[in-house]
């Protein structure tokens, strides 16, 4: 599978040639992972259900465990991820921020790391 390229500010990235560059494999599961750990769930007004439910364990909605139960299961039916072999979370509440590590392995056998602060 293939998707289209998005930087590290979530701008589509362009070639030379000013044309749209592709990502596939790791990289392109990689790209998804960050995407849906970015987006606020309800904020893409395509599918309201995508993204994580940043809003809902800032606002103590949901407990730390209930977040990170969802977030995992969620992270889990990403096409391409195998499981989700580490999830640590350092909630910041005065700044409203979480600093998100991860070690997810993927289908091909190899181990995406990811570390985002959200």
């Amino acid at each position: 599978m293939k998707s289209l390229l998005l930087n590290s500010s979530g701008d589509l990235e362009l070639d030379q040639f000013k044309s749209l560059e592709m990502v596939e494999g790791p990289a392109e599961i990689k790209q998804q992972i960050r995407l849906t750990l970015l987006t606020n769930r309800g904020e893409w007004f395509l599918n309201l259900n995508f993204g994580t439910p940043w809003l809902d364990l800032f606002r103590r909605e949901i407990s730390e465990e209930e977040f990170k139960q969802e977030t995992v299961t969620m992270l889990n039916d990403i096409v391409g991820v195998d499981q989700v072999e580490k999830f640590d979370i350092s909630l910041d509440t005065q700044t409203r921020k979480a600093k998100v590590t991860l070690v997810i392995l993927i289908e091909s056998g190899e181990e995406i790391i990811l570390e985002e602060v959200v």
